[in-house]
């Protein structure tokens, strides 16, 4: 075999060991991350069927037939929140645990007390809110009620509303739309705070949670837990592709190769000759 061959075959070698231990890591790594996300998949799905348990006991709901849609709000809140962070391997942040049934408190948030107001009509639900801070004026306070920061959540298409009404010019508004503006801008004064940081959007529309709608509710939710977990996959398979890097760096390699044995046999060539 000549120096060209030798060469050739040596450079070869190189790149293909390179190339397999960069296929077998990228293998390795998208195994791994599919089978988390098997668990993610599996851990999401596990807060869905939990609010279908609850809802499928009517009975056991906290209310009459009118406000039952309350205790299931919360529980949509809870359940679907932490789904679409479980199916993303991300904490699950919201908890019933240690919240009594009717405490001041709906459920957790990263520690903090939040309360659910869910009534028909944005302003019959601020006005909830402005009654539950008469009556734990402490709730919003960081390290106030509870120890934590409390905060509001409220129908989305609501929150919606309401924030809309907040940014409109008073003479776009109508009356309706001007009373309630007033009413919460007098009640940010009151209490020091902002409306945008201490009320949220809830991840469902009033509608949304009715018994009639329920069912419908946590279908199109497991269509999104779906869709989510196959973007959670295709980005998986995406980066165990090789990339333009790897594909320059095994170009460097042969190169390298290339130059280190074509030195090497260049040495032995001069020290069969008699050279130093």
């Amino acid at each position: 075999m000549d120096e060209k061959q030798i060469r050739q075959s040596t450079q070869e070698q190189a790149v293909a060991a390179w190339i397999n231990q960069l296929n077998q890591i990228r293998l390795n790594d998208l195994m791994e991350k599919l089978t988390a996300q098997d668990c993610n998949l599996e851990n999401a799905w596990a807060e869905l069927q939990e609010l279908k348990y609850f809802i499928s006991v009517p009975e056991h709901i906290l209310g009459s037939v009118q406000t039952k849609h309350g205790e299931i709000a919360e529980h949509v809140q809870v359940n679907f929140s932490n789904a679409r962070s479980l199916i993303k391997g991300l904490k699950a942040e919201l908890t019933f645990d240690n919240v009594p049934r009717t405490a001041p408190k709906d459920y957790l948030s990263g520690g903090n007390p939040v309360q659910s107001k869910f009534l028909n009509g944005a302003e019959k639900t601020f006005d909830a809110i402005q009654k539950h801070l008469l009556d734990y004026p402490d709730f919003l306070k960081s390290g106030g009620y509870n120890g934590g920061n409390g905060y509001y959540d409220i129908p989305r298409d609501q929150y919606d509303q309401i924030t809309e009404c907040l940014k409109k010019p008073a003479s776009q508004l109508s009356r309706s739309e001007w009373r309630l503006a007033e009413k919460v801008r007098a009640w940010e004064s009151e209490n020091g705070v902002h409306f945008e940081e201490k009320v949220r959007p809830s991840v469902a529309d009033y509608s949304q949670v009715q018994q009639g709608k329920i069912q419908d509710t946590i279908h199109e939710e497991e269509q999104n837990i779906l869709r989510e977990d196959r973007a959670e996959r295709d980005a998986a398979f995406a980066q165990s592709k090789p990339t333009v890097a790897e594909g320059a760096r095994a170009a460097g390699i042969s190169a390298a190769v290339e130059g280190g044995t074509h030195f090497v046999l260049g040495v032995h060539r001069k020290l069969k000759e008699g050279k130093k």
